[in-house]
């Protein structure tokens, strides 16, 4: 088993832990709490996906890369840029939103209970969803194909290891995610609908 095929699977055991670490944390906030959570999710991933755009594009000028290791020093630092921005703009949305609404909103309990599963796994889809970069660079470098300039530091080298870069990449990824995956699980704190106490007759 090479390199490659081993960071595939590690890939796919995050997602499938993510996943269950989300549905099992996330349950208990209720449809309305994982609906907000899910809108903050987006709302975070495509300002951190416009800060990577921007970061990316200063960088290759300031840098100019013409190296293989010039151009993975771009990826990785807009890819780092991107997620540290996730983390701080999702933090500050999901504070936000949880502070607005202190009480959670009473659904019929069918109705709850399938929300509830639904905007579970849509938040575990998001998860995903940000995560496919990474897959396609797994797979770029696992079929050995031919490479852009920019893509070239996917090489594996004449023994057919796994290149550091890639490596490297990979490992702090996963850690930035991770904290991401944490920061969506907190407790939001919010309430129960106080029920309505019907008057004496």
């Amino acid at each position: 088993m090479n390199g490659w095929t081993v960071l595939w699977i590690l890939h796919l055991v995050g997602w499938g832990f993510c996943t269950l670490w989300i549905l099992g944390t996330c349950w208990k906030e209720g449809m309305w709490g994982n609906a907000l959570t899910w809108f903050n999710w987006w709302q975070a991933f495509f300002l951190s996906a416009l800060v990577r755009g921007i970061a990316e594009s200063v960088l290759t000028s300031a840098v100019e890369p013409k190296s293989t290791d010039d151009f993975f020093t771009v990826a990785a630092v807009a890819t780092a840029i991107q997620w540290i921005s996730f983390i701080a703009v999702f933090a500050g949305v999901k504070t936000w939103s949880d502070k607005l609404s202190r009480v959670k909103v009473a659904f019929h309990p069918i109705l709850e209970g399938v929300g509830n599963l639904i905007f579970c796994l849509l938040l575990a889809g998001g998860l995903v969803f940000a995560t496919l970069p990474m897959l396609g660079y797994i797979m770029l470098g696992k079929g050995k194909a031919d490479l852009p300039a920019n893509l070239e530091w996917l090489k594996s080298d004449a023994a057919g290891g796994l290149p550091w870069q890639m490596a490297t990449l990979f490992c702090g990824y996963w850690v930035l995610l991770a904290v991401a995956v944490v920061v969506l699980s907190k407790p939001s704190g919010r309430l129960d609908q106080p029920k309505k106490i019907e008057a004496d007759a």
